[in-house]
């Protein structure tokens, strides 16, 4: 009898000891994970703040060209005499000299009678913020120069240019 009481207590001695190393296997494992993915996340939100940070700059700058360019119209209101006359000086004005280094293809166009300047504001190497701004003439004191059109993100997704090519199968072979 003394051998079957040396064999129990063994077993349960082993038994527990298996159960400790597989809790602490467990705990170590998930101790790791929950590190990397703080890790993750934490990376996550660095590129989240700085793309929402590029946005708004390029957005302050797209508001400061829009208040350049409602300023310029207002010395152009100054300056006229007729609609015709305001928006032809509109259309012969080169918005882009004073405009904000960062802006980029500065236009001012006719499309179905409407006069429309548009520009366009980097916020990334992928990424641009499209402006059309609509050209009023203002008929009253209390009227704007110009109403926003278009202010919108566009994603800018050239193809690369090498000379790696597929090889496709056309049936025709």
């Amino acid at each position: 009898m003394k051998s079957k009481k040396t064999k129990s207590s063994f077993i349960n001695i082993g038994f527990s000891s298996i159960v400790m190393v597989f809790i602490m296997i467990c705990l170590v494992t998930f101790a790791t994970l929950s590190v990397l993915t703080a890790h993750s996340d934490y990376r996550l939100s660095q590129k989240m703040a700085q793309k929402t940070t590029d946005y708004y700059e390029a957005d302050a700058t797209a508001r400061d060209m829009a208040a350049f360019i409602d300023k310029e119209l207002f010395h152009i209101y100054s300056d006229s005499s007729t609609s015709d006359h305001y928006y032809q000086l509109v259309l012969d004005t080169d918005f882009s000299y004073g405009a904000p280094a960062s802006v980029t293809d500065i236009t001012a166009a006719v499309t179905y009678e409407i006069v429309t300047i548009s520009y366009t504001v980097p916020i990334s190497e992928v990424q641009c913020l499209h402006v059309s701004l609509k050209i009023n003439y203002p008929k009253a004191e209390s009227e704007c120069f110009s109403t926003i059109a278009q202010w919108q993100t566009v994603t800018v997704n050239e193809p690369d240019e090498s000379d790696e090519f597929l090889n496709l199968y056309t049936g025709e072979e």
